[in-house]
């Protein structure tokens, strides 16, 4: 009797805190990858960067001339 006893909340705990580690990395790698996109993209090609600065600064422009 023993050795069930200690079967079955060995499975019941396993699942448990693996599909609650899933989706923690998930979101949390999510950022990290796009905080890393536009840094590499700057060191291996340099185009899209400023591509990217330049779509910002209209933006930025774009909203100070509709508030003003």
């Amino acid at each position: 009797p023993a050795a069930p006893k200690h079967a079955s909340p060995a499975p019941a705990n396993q699942p448990a805190p693996a599909p609650v580690a899933q989706p923690a990395p998930t979101p949390v790698a999510e950022p990290v990858v796009n905080n890393n996109s536009p840094a590499s993209d700057k060191s291996s090609g340099g185009n899209m960067g400023p591509i990217i600065v330049v779509i910002l600064m209209i933006i930025i422009l774009i909203a100070v001339y509709k508030l003003a």
